[in-house]
């Protein structure tokens, strides 16, 4: 065990703090830091004053704003402006936590996000999960880095662990494990398919709008794979003979039919295996090029990282999907409070995912696992057709004015 000194680190920070600000003030600059403490937490107030006074010694230009407990959010916000357009303030830092009154994410929303020191605006907060080193980053994480960097740890070794450890839970960790794994390795060795030649879709009701119906009738036609179309009353028949009333259960808390369809996907693949594919994807290329690619399972990479889950291939009983049919089903049961991007959709796929390879000897994993960038779909598949019915409240990510719920549920992932 090695004992870090943490204040002998913290006066070495301290003297290049010192040589930073001198050469700034050779400029003509000095960075001026507004700290703004509502109501008299006495934590708060304490982590005030000590920031006050290292302002101070290091000499720097400081304010600090005291305001009542009772203060309203339109006071709040009104300081927060007056700061955001003074030019001697460089940093803002409201601290946390406000008294019950104040929304504290409409106040960290308001701050200038080029002031915002504490790195919590959405924009900074996009910053750093896309590594753009312009943004700013939280201080106790980076504070720690510094501890760690110090102490001679191995910083990588150590990041990799840590995302092992909670790429279950978390989205962001585990989009870090699969690119890795992606970057690292090959593709499977697998010469044939052990993916069924079997199509799955759903719909919930029985009467299919008619633009849907024309869709979904592209994967039925198709020679030489089975197909199957279940709504809600025959995905529970289904589900009741062939996994019984937990998972019924389960199906049935889902709070929207996407839930339901992300829930039931995951169910038949495990069972049965083949491919399944969303009601507003259509099928434009040869599947059994796809298929031919090899391996037990085939999934898409999207841009950004998370893995699709609006068309998944798998073989019966893959331990991926098993996995993440545990952790849906869990979700649904506990009535968890969060997006359907993120309960049953593409994040907790991505999760389950990280968790496999994590968890699976390598050989094995790459010659039963085969991850591609999402573009290589589109030569058998266009997904997301731009339908009718998504601009209806029906539609699970129908645009009404909020930030998109994928949007909201990554932004949430990071910063948990």
């Amino acid at each position: 065990m090695q004992l870090i000194r943490g204040k002998d680190i913290a006066e070495k920070v301290l003297a290049e703090c010192r040589q930073d600000i001198a050469e700034l003030a050779k400029q003509g600059l000095k960075p001026g830091l507004a700290v703004i403490l509502v109501g008299d937490d006495p934590a708060s107030r304490a982590y005030v004053r000590s920031k006050d006074r290292t302002c101070q010694s290091l000499g720097l230009h400081s304010v600090k704003l005291e305001l009542s407990a009772d203060t309203t959010q339109e006071e709040l916000l009104a300081e927060v402006e007056k700061l955001n357009a003074d030019p001697k303030i460089h940093g803002i830092l409201v601290q946390s936590p406000p008294p019950p009154q104040i929304d504290e994410a409409a106040i960290v929303r308001a701050i200038d996000p080029m002031k915002d020191v504490d790195g919590f605006h959405p924009i900074n907060v996009a910053k750093l999960a896309l590594e753009d080193p312009t943004g700013f980053v939280p201080c106790t994480p980076l504070g720690c880095q510094r501890l760690l960097m110090e102490a001679g740890a191995e910083t990588e070794a150590d990041r990799r662990e840590i995302e092992k450890r909670h790429c279950r839970q978390f989205t962001y960790p585990a989009i870090r494990i699969l690119s890795d794994w992606r970057a690292d390795g090959t593709a499977p060795a697998t010469p044939e398919t052990a993916i069924p030649k079997r199509i799955v879709q759903y719909w919930n009701e029985t009467a299919i709008p008619e633009e849907i119906a024309a869709v979904m009738a592209n994967w039925e036609r198709l020679p030489g794979y089975h197909y199957t179309r279940h709504d809600r009353r025959s995905a529970i028949g289904y589900l009741a003979e062939r996994f019984g009333k937990q998972v019924v259960r389960a199906f049935s808390l889902a709070n929207h039919p996407t839930e339901e369809s992300d829930f039931l996907r995951l169910c038949v693949l495990w069972d049965e295996g083949g491919i399944y594919a969303d009601a507003d994807d259509m099928v434009v290329g040869d599947l059994d090029a796809l298929l031919a690619r090899g391996g037990g399972a085939i999934l898409f990479q999207e841009q950004f990282g998370a893995i699709a889950n609006n068309v998944i291939c798998a073989r019966p009983g893959h331990p991926l999907i098993k996995t993440a049919l545990n952790m849906a089903c869990a979700a649904l049961i506990a009535r968890a409070n969060d997006g359907t991007w993120t309960k049953t959709g593409p994040g907790l796929l991505t999760r389950a995912a990280a968790v496999y390879v994590t968890r699976t000897p390598e050989a094995e994993a790459r010659r039963d696992l085969l991850i591609v960038p999402q573009y290589q779909l589109h030569r058998h598949v266009h997904p997301h057709l731009k339908l009718s019915y998504k601009a209806t409240p029906r539609y699970w990510n129908a645009a009404d004015g909020a930030v998109p719920t994928l949007i909201r549920d990554v932004l949430s992932q990071i910063v948990a």
